[in-house]
């Protein structure tokens, strides 16, 4: 249970939902700036409101499973936190609580959060192996966990990795919300002010 509950923890410790919703903020500009791009030579408004929905599709089903499963490895990784037990219920050869203590993930919290994801597959009837979108399947994901807890710049390359695809998404919604503001701000400050007169 606490292992579960730290997996839940980590989505909100490193703040998934708000980052979801950044996708979804840079997606929706992306299908626009699909939209503009292509409007130069098609002149079909339907056929365009295909284009710019076949993007944003392509963007969603590809993108946002891509990041679901990164942020659930991460979430994966802050449960290990959680779960880490004292030293004197941990092995001599940990990282964490050995002779040598350093920086990295806790083995005996590896070992037991692998068995609470494969618990939870046994009990829902999943296979270990079956894939899923968001998640990734239980194998690949307990298998990450083992390898990060026995190799801390694995583990370090991971950390980074994440907190790089997060700047990348917050620069491109700025970038994004700049670009929208540009093209279209005069049009919504004169449709702004028409309104005003009217009132």
């Amino acid at each position: 249970v606490e292992a579960v509950f730290g997996h839940e923890a980590g989505h909100v410790h490193h703040w998934h939902l708000q980052f979801f919703g950044l996708f979804a903020l840079v997606s929706m500009y992306i299908a626009g700036g699909v939209f503009l791009i292509v409007q130069i030579w098609v002149r079909d408004p339907a056929l365009l409101e295909i284009v710019a929905l076949a993007a944003l599709m392509l963007v969603w089903l590809f993108g946002f499973g891509w990041l679901s499963r990164k942020f659930e490895r991460q979430a994966d990784l802050y449960g290990v936190r959680c779960v880490t037990p004292d030293i004197t219920r941990c092995t001599e050869w940990c990282p964490v609580h050995g002779d040598n203590k350093r920086a990295g993930l806790c083995v005996s919290a590896a070992s037991l959060f692998g068995r609470t994801l494969a618990k939870i597959a046994d009990l829902n009837g999943i296979s270990p192996h079956a894939p899923s979108w968001r998640h990734g399947s239980i194998e690949s994901r307990c298998r990450l966990i083992e390898s990060l807890a026995a190799d801390d710049a694995a583990l370090r390359r991971f950390d980074r990795k994440l907190t790089h695809i997060k700047i990348g998404l917050a620069i491109a919604a700025a970038i994004g919300t700049a670009a929208t503001i540009v093209i279209y701000g005069p049009e919504v400050m004169q449709a702004v002010k028409s309104l005003t007169r009217r009132g």
